[in-house]
């Protein structure tokens, strides 16, 4: 490297250099996927499991599943995740020796043969919050149940139901309508009604309660255990099993995206009646 009038000019990259480069990015993109491989068979391994990936998924939202696979194999207790620049424009400096989470990130798209679109993937290095020190973060704010439940209820598409003789809540196809006992309590209402939208929605009964869990873990609820046989599980390959996070992702998504539209609506009512 040399300087010339306080400019920098650097040597080209050499051919052998760049394929050098590619080959170590190739490396560090297979490294991921392979984290993401056997993260996979591991949350399926048993309820526990499943529950801590489900409490990440709530805890990063619409982070995509392979990325909440990804933290959860390199540090499980993450629950905000930023990286050096990020953290530094809100005052926060990451502590010295601190190893980086790396994730996913999109790149552009290409082409394949058969003329399908698919998405170039980065990785990207990210620190979690408690690998930093500095300005102290807002902590987060949980509503409160019952506000929970009201707008997880109000302008549903499928209308509720109030039946005693229900154990929790169950979906009818017959009249497209969920009936539910009103007498549950708050968190076990909000599981069984996610529960029920998930599969009026199409899901099967697995993947509906993977809604459920993950809506009740978003607001600080706590859900109804597993009571699955994971063992069945066993047998079938990481890439379908990750297809059943997904589609739970995506349910899980579109219901707590509506709960907090008409949470939101709630607090601006609220703030117009004062």
């Amino acid at each position: 490297m040399e300087t010339k009038n306080d400019q920098v000019y650097r040597n080209p990259i050499t051919p052998e250099e760049r394929s050098a480069w590619a080959a170590k990015k190739q490396n560090q993109r297979d490294m991921a996927y392979s984290f993401i491989e056997s993260q996979t068979m591991h949350v399926f391994s048993d309820p526990k499991n499943m529950n801590d990936h489900l409490k990440r998924q709530a805890v990063f939202g619409k982070m995509g599943v392979s990325n909440v696979l990804l933290v959860g194999a390199q540090r499980s207790d993450a629950r905000e995740l930023r990286s050096f620049d990020e953290w530094s424009k809100r005052d926060r400096t990451v502590m010295r020796g601190e190893k980086a989470i790396v994730i996913l990130e999109t790149k552009g798209e290409y082409t394949r043969e058969d003329g399908t679109t698919r998405s170039n993937f980065d990785l990207k290095p990210v620190f979690d919050v408690s690998q930093t020190y500095g300005k102290d973060l807002r902590s987060k704010q949980y509503p409160p149940a019952k506000a929970v439940i009201k707008a997880l209820l109000t302008k549903s598409e499928i209308p509720i139901e109030w039946n005693d003789h229900v154990k929790d809540a169950q979906y009818n196809p017959d009249t497209n309508k969920i009936e539910a006992n009103q007498r549950l309590d708050a968190d076990q209402l909000l599981y069984s009604v996610s529960r029920e939208y998930a599969i009026a929605d199409g899901a099967d009964l697995f993947v509906a309660e993977c809604v459920g869990i993950t809506v009740c873990y978003r607001y600080s609820l706590m859900p109804e255990p597993f009571d699955y046989d994971f063992s069945a599980f066993q047998k079938k390959e990481p890439r379908e099993l990750r297809n059943l996070l997904m589609d739970a992702r995506k349910l899980y998504c579109n219901i707590y995206e509506r709960i907090d539209k008409n949470l939101q609506k709630q607090r601006a009512q609220k703030q117009e009646e004062r």
